[in-house]
């Protein structure tokens, strides 16, 4: 059905890169720059960010935000892994595309 209805489809997408630090707050959330590159990552779950961590940063359903102002969220997740704190791969790349939809 999502197919014939094209509802997962993108609207756009922001790009995570390697390197970041993601912040632990309440809400899953993606902060971005004028061109959709994310400049701030919070994860609600703070065990993602301690030792090494295969898990999802941003998780799907998360949040995007620019000029504090919610535009989106997202509808795909990498596999990433964070060590001590650091995400060092998605999906086995340095960086990905994540898709996301506009409210």
């Amino acid at each position: 059905m999502e197919i014939m209805t094209q509802s997962r489809k993108p609207d756009f997408e922001v790009l995570v890169k390697t390197g970041m630090k993601p912040e632990f707050g309440p809400n899953d959330e993606v902060h971005v720059d004028k061109n959709f590159t994310a400049i701030k990552l919070i994860t609600s779950d703070k065990d993602n960010l301690i030792g090494t961590q295969l898990c999802c940063i941003p998780y799907g359903g998360a949040k995007v935000i620019q000029n504090n102002k919610k535009i989106g969220y997202t509808i795909t997740e990498p596999l990433t892994i964070v060590e001590n704190g650091t995400i060092v791969d998605l999906s086995g790349q340095k960086e990905f595309h994540v898709a996301a939809k506009r409210f």
